[in-house]
């Protein structure tokens, strides 16, 4: 049977995206909704029996769900062991819990501390924003706090970056960076930068209290008319010493 072209194009598409899927999932037909309940009970059960869940070394969240879509959990001899379903799902869990190390460290904090907030910008994690981050919040402004986020309150954007679109905006009036500066929002942990050494706490206070216009970014008359002032501006002598040598009394 001679079969069309519109299917043969079909199935060559399917092929190609078949190829582009290198972390196959083995949750079956039912997904991550179907998945979720035999997880929790698997949690649960290693609760239970006091056995260590070594799901709990990764964050909660789409990333640990989608690593346990790609791999099954296996207790033997009261040790829960997890087996991947591929080398490439193994390498990007250690990634992950690698970065998950970073991020975990805002859960250390307990006050407000200097810290740098990054985007994403040509492929690249950039500095955007110098800020303060509040561990251990659980609401800002009665909204919950994601699992994957944490409060900062934004107290300088750099000039370049102060247009940048906010992924997670409080309200509808405050949409961008320069927006954000003076108030707090929610911002992705993997994203923030503590500054814990001296060092840097002290550059980030520093940062917090320059000018909204940095001096290298201003017109260079109002540079200059300060030091021409000063200048042209002559010296003016006190008459106070010729007075007082006046209203001195004599001694002779």
């Amino acid at each position: 049977m001679k079969e069309t072209e519109e299917p043969v194009a079909d199935s060559g598409r399917f092929m190609a995206l078949r190829r582009w899927n290198t972390h196959e999932h083995s949750m079956g037909p039912v997904g991550y909704a179907g998945k979720q309940a035999q997880w929790e009970e698997e949690d649960n059960q290693l609760t239970a029996l006091g056995i260590h869940n070594p799901w709990d070394d990764f964050l909660k969240g789409r990333s640990r769900n989608w690593l346990r879509g790609r791999s099954r959990l296996e207790v033997k001899e009261g040790v829960a062991e997890i087996k991947w379903n591929k080398d490439s799902a193994l390498k990007l869990a250690e990634d992950i819990k690698e970065k998950n190390a970073h991020v975990e460290s805002i859960d250390l904090l307990t006050e407000p501390t200097p810290c740098a907030l990054l985007i994403k910008s040509g492929g690249q994690q950039i500095e955007a924003a110098w800020d303060q981050v509040y561990p251990k919040q659980t609401k800002l402004h009665i909204v919950p706090i994601l699992d994957d986020c944490a409060v900062v309150k934004v107290e300088y954007a750099l000039g370049v970056y102060k247009d940048h679109v906010l992924e997670l905006p409080p309200n509808d009036e405050i949409t961008k960076l320069r927006e954000a500066v003076l108030q707090r929002i929610q911002w992705k942990r993997a994203y923030i930068v503590v500054k814990t050494t001296p060092k840097e706490k002290a550059s980030s206070q520093t940062v917090a209290q320059l000018p909204s216009t940095p001096p290298y970014l201003r017109p260079k008359d109002s540079q200059t008319s300060a030091s021409g002032a000063a200048k042209s501006s002559p010296s003016v002598p006190s008459r106070e010493p010729a007075a007082a040598a006046k209203s001195a009394p004599s001694c002779q």
